[in-house]
């Protein structure tokens, strides 16, 4: 499998592979598997996987194991292995029985699925054995005592290419679950000389059970005391401090024993903290198929208390399956509607939702309040096809937000929709055409603290088939957030911002892509209430003109300019979609662009690999801000990639700090850029450190200068996503 890393320098600097190599390759996948069209008859064979055992975060190895129960042995074989999402990825190898018969194993790697095929370019016969192997990476977060592994009806065929009958068996990975500890209530002592106590108990594995604190300390004047299933944290906290302790249990398992543990990281003070809202997560998803990874940074100076809280579509508190990718593998699960941790300056935090067998789908937003200043975003994540969209952090507090759809060509949008406001809300909302003409109207009644999500041209079917945009009122007093989500042939999830009705408009597009399989979309809105000019322009990576191909899809008639810029007039309300490409064998062209208005115009650009469908939205920075910071993850195969542009017309060097997800700073360097420059890169590639890690880059805005960030977030399966640039207070 190609890793995330060679794919986007492809993206960012490259040109991918020529388009015959690729349908070379089909056509040889296509003419092997014509040879086992023919079909025969005789004794059934069958093609079964082996079982195993293992534990949460390991590897798993099950053999492919062919028999001809005494018929006639295969020459070519096809298998296909589906996994849930407790694996995380797969690789297959040839066996001895393909091996010894001259035979390569070929494997395509799809989505939660591989397809195999044993072949050869000789007339030798597999014998009875193990004909590959698949080695299965079982993610640290499954808590799900057995994995399917399905191998679906293969295929085989004898030397004359005639198909020869046979059965298909899976296999089971048996996975070997720590004990598990909760407690209640799941936070830690807050307060100074105020007398504390939290029950915890253990379940599974093997009693009787030891606890002990593992590491970090206890806040002084706490015990830990523990007794057969149960334990308790009990005591008066007498030191006031930020305390990190890891309290853990250990079982009798034989002959390794299982361990389970629950960290705490929680700031003890003499009076209550002040807890301030920070912002709504509009939409939250989580379910067997579903998962919902929220990133939290701490963007102070010092210690900030944050507290997580997850509500349903009625408003009332959802218990979610929790766990910290961060900590051991051997953490405990956590189902809770709350969680709350202290993170130290300049550190980031990583919350997962569990995908448990058999969970029932649970929708909802969050919010996210803290003591001090706190960004953060969610990823929610479907893993029967690997698609994956950003939830932002909505801080603002408007009087109107809008979403721009593009329900065309077999493209949808659905929306999100959350009462971040302790009371019920009615929200009116008004439905324009891409002219900005008002073709529709509605209200959504949403209870306190409530949600609800749709597909819009099924709640309003006036916006079926059309361009346009949507405008949701805050109510009186009240407080909303609002999230868009694309949904593009073939299945691709892209997020859609939401801009603010009349608010300042221009700003910077960070990163652009034309031609090579490459296409950027670029959406303007006249968000205010009259006529605006509009100007548009591309910038290359060194600070020139970039002239692209572009198209005007409102127009209808298929004609295409190339130019550097556009310059439009926009009336109020009203959209504009352009659209750049450009031949598969040409390079890609990369750049930026920055848009100037008289008037309240925004928008954000959508660009998308042709080749696979997917896409990614890089919003309109219009900020300024003094500095910029990006959280990244580089574990489990994931690569990120990294956009930054110069909207000034001077050369500029922008300063970088790295730091590890623990807030410590791991390097520094810096970026020089051309006046109206821009620069990609692959962050491993170009910051070595940050191989295999999480943590963070901050970029520091050059003075009289104006720049913009966009980060990209590629898993194994090439499904990348936006990551939003985080600013400090």
């Amino acid at each position: 499998m190609a890793s995330p890393g060679v794919y986007l320098t492809e993206f960012f600097f490259g040109n991918l592979p020529p388009a015959k190599a690729y349908f070379a390759r089909v056509r040889l996948w296509s003419s092997v598997l014509a040879l086992i069209a023919v079909p025969t008859f005789g004794q059934q064979g069958a093609l079964s996987l082996s079982s195993t055992s293992t534990t949460p975060g390991s590897t798993a190895v099950l053999s492919v194991l062919t028999s001809a129960n005494g018929g006639v042995q295969p020459a070519i074989l096809r298998w296909t292995m589906q996994y849930p999402a407790d694996v995380t990825s797969i690789d297959v190898a040839a066996g001895p029985a393909a091996i010894n018969a001259g035979k390569k194993v070929t494997c395509f790697y799809g989505v939660s699925a591989a397809t195999c095929l044993a072949w050869g370019e000789n007339a030798t016969v597999m014998e009875d054995g193990t004909v590959a192997t698949a080695t299965f990476q079982v993610s640290a977060a499954s808590r799900n005592g057995a994995i399917t592994i399905a191998n679906s009806v293969g295929s085989a065929s004898d030397v004359q290419g005639n198909s020869l009958p046979v059965t298909s068996v899976g296999g089971t990975i048996a996975l070997i679950l720590p004990p598990v500890i909760s407690c209640a209530p799941s936070a830690g002592p807050r307060l100074l000389n105020q007398y504390f106590s939290v029950q915890c108990s253990a379940t599974g594995g093997v009693p009787p059970y030891n606890w002990q604190v593992s590491s970090g300390t206890l806040p002084p004047g706490l015990s830990l005391i523990g007794q057969g299933a149960s334990a308790q944290i009990a005591g008066t906290p007498t030191v006031a401090g930020v305390y990190r302790y890891t309290i853990s249990v250990v079982d009798s398992s034989s002959p390794s024993p299982g361990s389970g543990t629950l960290a705490f990281a929680v700031t003890t003070q003499s009076s209550a903290a002040k807890f301030s809202l920070l912002g709504s997560m509009p939409h939250v998803a989580v379910d067997e198929n579903w998962s919902t990874t929220f990133t939290l940074v701490n963007t102070g100076t010092s210690d900030a208390q944050t507290e997580l809280n997850f509500l349903g579509d009625n408003g009332n508190p959802l218990p979610l399956p929790l766990l910290l990718p961060q900590q051991a593998a051997d953490q405990s699960l956590q189902t809770t509607p709350s969680f709350d941790w202290t993170l130290a300056a300049n550190a980031s935090l990583i919350v997962q939702t569990a995908p448990l067998a058999n969970l029932p789908t649970q929708i909802g937003s969050a919010q996210l309040t803290a003591t001090a200043s706190t960004g953060g975003f969610a990823i929610f994540h479907s893993y029967s096809t690997q698609q994956e969209a950003v939830v932002p952090l909505e801080t603002r507090n408007a009087s109107s937000y809008l979403l721009a759809f593009d329900n065309t060509n077999n493209a949808s949008l659905s929306v999100a929709l959350a009462n971040v406001a302790a009371q019920p809300a009615n929200v009116s909302l008004l439905i324009r055409d891409d002219s900005g003409v008002q073709i529709g109207a509605g209200s959504l009644a949403l209870a306190a603290s409530g949600h609800s999500s749709f597909a819009l041209s099924d709640s309003f079917p006036i916006t079926a088939g059309q361009r346009g945009t949507v405008e949701f009122d805050t109510p009186p007093g009240g407080q909303i957030s609002v999230l868009g989500v694309r949904n593009a042939t073939p299945g691709t999830l892209t997020t859609i911002p939401a801009l603010t009705s009349g608010s300042a408009g221009g700003g910077t597009i960070a990163h652009i892509a034309s031609a090579n399989g490459w296409k950027t979309t670029f959406v303007l809105v006249n968000t205010g209430i009259s006529t605006a000019q509009t100007h548009l322009q591309f910038f290359d990576d060194y600070g020139n003109p970039l002239a692209l191909s572009l198209s005007f899809l409102q127009s209808g008639d298929g004609t295409s300019v190339f130019d550097t810029k556009i310059d439009r007039t926009l009336s109020a309300g009203a959209t504009l979609v352009i659209e750049s490409t450009g031949p598969l064998e040409n390079p890609v062209q990369t750049g930026s662009a920055q848009l100037t208005t008289n008037g309240n115009v925004s928008g954000f650009a959508i660009f998308r690999y042709e080749p696979n469908g997917q896409e990614a939205v890089v919003p309109l920075e219009n900020r300024n801000a003094g500095s910029y910071l990006l959280a990244f993850d580089n574990t489990g195969g994931i690569s990120t990639g990294v956009a930054v542009s110069n909207a000034s017309w001077q050369v500029v060097s922008v300063p970088v700090i790295i730091r590890d997800d623990s807030g410590a700073q791991i390097g520094t360097s810096a970026i020089p850029l051309a006046a109206n420059g821009h620069g990609a890169f692959v962050l491993a590639s170009q910051f070595p450190q940050t191989e295999g890690i999480r943590g963070t880059l901050e970029f520091t805005t050059p003075a009289a200068a104006q720049i913009s960030v966009l980060g990209i977030r590629s898993p194994p399966t090439h499904t990348f996503t936006t990551l939003p640039s985080l600013t400090r207070p």
